[in-house]
């Protein structure tokens, strides 16, 4: 499926979820893991919403976009 302006871009078929889970620096530190592992894999959808365990979620995904982004430059 592509990305709508983004011609050379696809979603993935398969999405990584961050909601469950307790707010803890323990489950964030296997969900980063588990995104990063995702995206190296070609998994680059991720749900992640302001409401997933106490917003942690949402600034795990940003976090990550970030290291994503200069992991290529």
């Amino acid at each position: 499926m592509n990305i709508k302006g983004y011609s050379s871009k696809e979603m993935s078929r398969i999405a990584l979820g961050t909601h469950l889970g307790d707010a803890n620096d323990e489950v964030s530190a296997s969900y980063r893991n588990a995104i990063k592992y995702a995206v190296q894999n070609g998994i680059y959808t991720i749900d992640g919403a302001i409401n997933y365990r106490g917003m942690r979620s949402e600034n795990m995904v940003s976090l990550l976009n970030l290291w994503e982004k200069n992991r290529r430059m």
